[in-house]
């Protein structure tokens, strides 16, 4: 059983896409994630790249869609860099 607090090896791109999509609902609490598209997941190395759009939707009918890029280490999981590119 994994502990709160501690993180686990990525080893492959569902994992990978699993992390980004904790860190983003996590980023954005006021807004409902909607719907997270992953364009591009590659491996580099130790690193887990990945590209996509997520659309955020708060109050009742507004929406916001922004694309992003991220980075996460495939020893431990954790996030080495976001960027939000729209």
């Amino acid at each position: 059983m994994k502990k709160k607090g501690r993180t686990a090896r990525i080893t492959s791109p569902l994992d990978a896409e699993s992390r980004a999509r904790q860190f983003i609902k996590d980023r954005n609490p006021s807004h409902t994630v909607r719907r997270i598209l992953f364009k591009r997941t590659s491996k580099e190395g130790d690193l887990w790249w990945l590209q996509g759009e997520a659309v955020l939707k708060w109050l009742r009918f507004f929406t916001a869609r922004k694309s992003f890029r991220l980075q996460i280490s495939a020893e431990d999981g954790e996030l080495i860099s976001y960027e939000e590119t729209r």
